[in-house]
């Protein structure tokens, strides 16, 4: 296995946001989550930061899923799920906001 940076990559797609769950995979798609600072130019705030209380003052969050070609990485949808202040507190180790589960809908 190479360890090497490109290797065995088929496609890179930047995509803004933080959140490191896992994607979902179906069919000829992959589906990604992340969140967004509602506010332009603002960022979340990541690592170990004087004390481990949960993290206070991030702000609204748009909570955006996109849709990818798995074949070319492009990107054929986004769409917002929720925005708002989320109501859960991240925990200043972890880059992941917690994202609501969907509503269940048809994917196409």
């Amino acid at each position: 296995m190479e360890r090497r940076r490109g290797v065995n990559v088929r496609w890179k797609t930047p995509i803004s946001g933080v959140c490191y769950s896992s994607p979902i995979i179906w069919a000829d798609r992959d589906f990604l989550a992340r969140a967004k600072p509602a506010k332009r130019g603002s960022s979340a705030i990541l690592g170990l930061h004087r004390d481990i209380a949960p993290v206070d003052n991030e702000g609204p969050q748009s909570f955006v899923v996109y849709g990818l070609d798995r074949r070319s990485g492009n990107i054929l949808w986004q769409q917002t799920a929720i925005s708002g202040q989320p109501k859960v507190k991240r925990h200043p180790k972890s880059p992941a906001i917690p994202i609501p589960p969907p509503l269940p809908t048809a994917v196409t």
